[in-house]
């Protein structure tokens, strides 16, 4: 009865109100910094959880034996656009350098929200 469409069982509502309570803090606490930061932060957070959950198809229902490599090279390829990013946009030393978070405050009050919410 909780499969049929329309229907919710108590498991799939909880996963739907802990789902939106996560996207809602994620979007409450990059605020400051913008609506387009706020649609790119929920929709890379998106393509992470797409990617997880891919993955644990892929290696239930296939038996694919190898998921680690696959995310690995997501995660890999993330990475390695975030620097061409920065690369184009002539900023890739400053942007990657890790000095370039600034002071603790400053990383206490923006990254380990963020951080802290995922």
């Amino acid at each position: 009865p909780g499969e049929q469409l329309g229907h919710l069982n108590f498991a799939q509502g909880l996963a739907i109100a802990v789902t939106g309570s996560i996207f809602s803090a994620i979007w409450i606490i990059v605020r400051p910094r913008g609506l387009v930061v706020q649609f790119c932060t929920c929709s890379f957070v998106l393509s992470l959880v797409c990617t997880q959950l891919l993955m644990k198809e892929l290696a239930s229902s296939v038996k694919f034996r190898y998921p680690a490599i696959v995310t690995s090279l997501h995660f890999l390829s993330v990475w390695l656009v975030s620097w061409m990013f920065w690369a184009a946009q002539g900023e890739l030393f400053h942007r990657c350098n890790p000095a370039s978070l600034g002071s603790s405050r400053r990383f206490f009050t923006f990254v380990l929200p963020i951080a802290a919410s995922l």
